[in-house]
């Protein structure tokens, strides 16, 4: 049987992953990402997109996944399990990324704002990941 703030944990990290997938689509055009390479051939141009948008695609299909499977196994099952530690392997990845790279240096604070935010789904879902452990 799982608590409620296991149940908390891994439902505000699945919102949080397919709502970061969401923005993730439309921050090139809200930070105007080609404004800074104006010379840049179309195809880099093009493979620059087509990365940002399989990214938001596979951060969208990762949120909906985690939620969906939430509803519909609820136990702990290997399948559970399994996807909170894809979920924590991929924000943990994130997150040392941008301690060691940080990205958003060019707007005050954004490097702290994005740390924190990889920080949380990473701390939810491992929470819920270990929760799981223990009751195998």
């Amino acid at each position: 049987m799982e608590t409620l703030f296991q149940r908390i944990c891994f439902i505000s990290g699945g919102v949080i992953t397919l709502c970061f997938g969401i923005w993730h689509l439309f921050v090139p055009s809200i930070h105007k990402w080609f404004y800074y390479i104006p010379d840049t051939p179309l195809e880099l141009k093009n493979a620059i997109t087509a990365t940002n948008f399989f990214l938001s695609l596979s951060l969208i299909l990762f949120g909906v996944l985690s939620l969906c499977s939430y509803h519909l196994f609820r136990t702990n099952t290997p399948v559970m399990r399994l996807i909170c530690l894809l979920l924590v392997v991929l924000w943990t990845a994130r997150l040392t990324y941008q301690i060691f790279i940080p990205q958003g240096l060019m707007i005050p604070y954004l490097r702290y704002y994005l740390l924190i935010m990889f920080i949380i789904p990473m701390v939810c879902f491992a929470i819920s990941f270990i929760s799981y452990w223990q009751k195998a």
